[in-house]
């Protein structure tokens, strides 16, 4: 399938020409029952994800520049521990 000059490409007639099959409508319902929880849980922690970013990134220069004091929280995890 395709002819190109350097590479293969693909034509309007080629995918034209493809047979595409349909799963039934009860496979489908299974599928997304399954795939449902897992594409919500990787919007969860994409966005976690995101505003973890968004955290470090406003965190950061702080704490490097001296601007946030983090001893007196190191203190007293020592003592907690």
């Amino acid at each position: 399938m395709g002819a190109g000059a350097i590479f293969n490409s693909v034509t309007k007639k080629d995918l034209h020409s493809l047979q595409l099959f349909s799963p039934i409508p009860k496979v489908v319902e299974q599928f997304e029952a399954l795939a449902e929880p897992v594409w919500q849980l990787i919007r969860v922690l994409s966005a976690k994800n995101t505003n973890l970013r968004a955290q470090r990134d406003l965190l950061l220069p702080k704490l490097i520049s001296g601007e946030i004091d983090v001893s007196e929280a190191e203190r007293n995890t020592k003592q907690v521990a």
